[in-house]
C-alpha cells in the first residue's frame, strides 16, 4: 500500500514544518455525465484520448494504429487522502490519468519505456485516476467497470482486457476480477496488497505501535481527531518520525563503535530495557512486524573491511539486520499514519486493535535466528516482558469503527483467469505475506495453473561502504528491495507472459515463453519463496 504508489515515497525524508502546512481538501466529484473519449490525431502512430467517467475520474487511452485487439487496464496504487505540504497534493493526482507502471526512476511519471514497448507491440493502455483517493477499491472497481464499457464502445475491435495493478492497485485488479470475471481475460498483481486491507497494514500498525512504546510516546498513531485538528496530528507524527529516524541510525551507529546501549534522551523503553542495544530493540520490533532484514542499501551480509575481517563480520551480524529494519520500517511507519488517518475517517474512529496479540509467539523462530543481534536470550526475554507488561498502552479499536472497517472489500483468492504475481522478497510495505496468503488459496490443480508467482530478489551482496567504513544509503534502491521497484523490462515480463495467456486458450505457458520473459529481465526467478510468511497474515 504506501504510497501504495511510488510518487510519494520518501514521505517521512522531509521534516514537515507547521509553518507550512496546508489544510486544503479535494471534494470527491459529484456524479455526472461521463465525457469523451476526446481522441486526437495519431501521434508516431499511437492515438491518444481523454475523457471521465461518470464518477467524475479522469481517464487517459493510448491506441496503437495497429491495434492487435488487447488492451491493458492499469490501476494504480494508494494516493494519500491528505496534502503533504511542499511533496504531494490530492489535485495533482486527481487531474492526471495513469494508464500505466509508474517508473523507479521517474516516481512522479508512467514508466514510458514499458508502456511504448507495449503500444509498438500493438497493446493499448488505458486508466484513470480514480474518483476519490484513499483506500479505494469500492470507487475504483466501480470506475474500471465503466472504462472497459466506454473502452469497447469506442475501439470495438477490442477482444481482449488485461486487468494490472501495483499495490493497492494490484488489490483493486483482483477485487475486480473476483466480482467481474467476464469483464477481463487476465490480470497482472505487481507488489500486491491482497486478502483484505486489515491485513495489509498490521505490519505497519504494530512497527509504528512498537516505536511509540519504546521511543516516542508524543505520537499518536491513531484515533486521529476530526477536522483540522486531525490533519495537524498526522503531520506532527511525520516530523516525529523524521527526527526519531535520525536519532535511532545515530544511537545504532554508536552502539556500533562502543559496543554499549545508546538510547535517545526521554524513550520510555529505556527504564525497563537500559541495558538492552537499541539496535536489538529495532531488530525486535521488525521481526514481530514482518519487516524485511534486507533492505534498498543492505544486504545482510556485507560489511567493511576485508571479507572475513572483524569489522566486516560484526557489522553484517550486529549492524546490518537492524538498520535494514530501521530503513524499511519508517517507510511502513509513514505509511501508516498516513493510511490510519484515512482509513479513520472511513470508518468513523479508531480501527486498529493489538490488545490481543502475542508478539512473542510471532518470532518463535526468529529468535533462533538472530540470536547474536537480539543480544541474547535474557535481553529478548526483556523485551518480550516490556512489550507484555499491562502497564504498556495497547491501541483498542472503537466497536462501531472496527465493524465499519471491517465492512471493506475482501478477496476470496479465487481466481478465474490466468493470473501473474510480481513480488519483490524485501518488500517493507506489501510484504511477501500478500503473496503466500494467494498461493495457499489455491487449492487444486487446476486452480494452481492459473497463477504464475515471479519473485524479484536482490543480488547476494549490494552494500557499498563510505571511506568512513559507513553503509553507503545515497544511491538508488537495489533491485528487489523497497516498495514496486521494478524496471521497464520487469513489468514486460509481467506483460509478455499474460498477453500471451490470454491469447492461448487463458493458459499460462510453463516453457519458452515464460523462459524468455524471465530471461529478458535480470533479478526474477519462479523459485519458490522459501522465507516465512507472517504468521499474523489471514489463512
Amino acid at each position: 500500500m504506501s504510497t501504495f504508489t511510488k510518487n510519494q515515497r520518501n514521505l517521512v525524508s522531509v521534516l514537515i514544518s507547521a509553518a507550512l502546512i496546508s489544510l486544503s481538501v479535494v471534494a470527491a466529484p459529484a456524479q455526472a455525465a461521463a465525457t469523451g473519449p476526446l481522441c486526437g490525431p495519431s501521434t508516431n502512430a499511437v492515438v491518444s484520448c481523454g475523457g471521465t467517467t461518470s464518477d467524475g475520474a479522469k481517464y487517459a487511452m493510448q491506441v496503437p494504429d495497429n491495434f492487435n485487439g488487447t488492451v491493458f487496464l492499469y490501476s494504480h496504487g494508494y494516493t494519500y487522502a491528505i496534502d503533504i505540504p511542499g511533496k504531494y497534493t490530492m489535485a495533482s493526482v486527481l487531474n492526471n490519468p495513469v494508464p500505466g507502471p509508474i517508473g523507479p526512476l521517474a516516481p512522479t511519471t508512467v514508466d514510458m519505456v514499458a508502456i511504448n514497448s507495449l503500444l509498438a507491440s500493438g497493446y493499448a493502455v488505458v486508466g484513470s485516476t480514480f474518483p476519490v483517493l484513499g483506500w479505494n477499491v469500492k470507487e475504483a472497481v466501480a470506475t474500471n467497470v465503466e472504462l472497459i464499457g466506454i473502452f469497447k464502445k469506442k475501439f470495438t475491435d477490442t477482444k481482449k482486457v488485461i486487468a494490472w495493478g501495483e499495490s493497492l492497485g494490484a488489490f483493486i485488479t483482483q477485487a475486480l476480477a473476483e466480482k467481474y470475471p467476464k469483464l477481463i481475460d487476465g490480470a497482472g498483481l505487481m507488489c500486491p496488497a491482497l486478502g483484505s486491507v486489515a491485513a495489509e497494514l498490521t505490519t505497519a500498525g504494530d512497527f509504528l505501535w512498537g516505536l511509540k512504546t519504546m521511543f516516542a510516546p508524543t505520537i499518536t498513531g491513531r484515533n486521529y481527531a476530526a477536522g483540522d485538528a486531525g490533519k495537524m496530528q498526522v503531520y506532527t507524527d511525520l516530523g516525529i518520525l523524521e527526527s526519531l529516524g535520525a536519532a535511532l541510525k545515530t544511537s545504532i551507529g554508536t552502539e556500533l563503535v562502543t559496543n554499549a546501549p545508546s538510547w535517545p534522551a526521554g524513550a520510555p523503553g529505556a527504564v525497563a530495557l537500559g541495558s538492552v542495544p537499541v539496535r536489538s530493540v529495532i531488530l525486535y520490533l521488525g521481526l514481530m512486524s514482518g519487516i524485511p532484514t534486507r533492505s534498498a542499501h543492505l544486504d545482510g551480509i556485507s560489511g567493511p573491511g576485508a571479507a572475513g575481517s572483524t569489522s566486516a563480520f560484526g557489522f553484517a551480524t550486529m549492524g546490518s539486520p537492524a538498520l535494514a529494519v530501521l530503513q524499511n520500517g519508517f517507510d511502513a511507519a509513514g505509511l501508516a499514519v498516513l493510511a490510519t488517518y484515512d482509513l479513520e475517517k472511513q470508518s468513523g474512529g479508531a480501527f486498529f486493535d493489538n490488545t490481543k496479540t502475542d508478539y512473542a509467539k510471532r518470532t518463535t523462530v526468529e529468535k533462533s535466528v538472530f540470536n547474536a543481534p537480539l543480544s541474547g536470550a535474557t535481553a529478548i526475554a526483556g523485551i518480550e516482558k516490556y512489550l507484555a507488561n499491562p502497564a504498556v498502552t495497547r491501541w483498542a479499536a472503537t466497536p462501531a469503527a472496527a465493524a465499519k472497517f471491517a465492512t471493506q472489500i475482501k478477496h476470496t483468492g479465487k481466481l478465474s483467469h490466468p493470473t501473474v504475481v510480481l513480488a519483490a522478497t524485501e518488500d517493507p510495505i506489501t510484504p511477501e505475506g500478500n503473496t503466500q496468503w494467494l498461493i495457499n488459496r489455491q487449492k487444486t490443480a487446476a486452480a494452481k495453473a492459473k497463477l504464475l508467482v515471479i519473485w524479484n530478489k536482490p543480488a547476494d551482496q549490494y552494500t557499498t561502504f563510505t571511506a568512513a567504513g559507513q553503509p553507503d544509503t545515497s544511491g538508488p534502491k537495489a533491485n528487489g528491495t523497497g516498495h514496486c521497484n521494478f524496471t521497464a523490462d520487469q513489468y514486460l515480463a509481467v506483460a509478455n507472459i499474460l498477453s500471451d495467456a490470454v491469447e492461448s486458450n487463458g493458459k499460462l505457458d510453463t516453457g519458452v515463453v515464460r523462459e524468455n520473459a524471465l530471461a529478458n529481465a535480470t533479478g526474477l526467478s519462479i523459485t519458490p519463496r522459501t522465507g516465512r510468511m507472517q504468521k499474523y497474515y489471514q489463512k
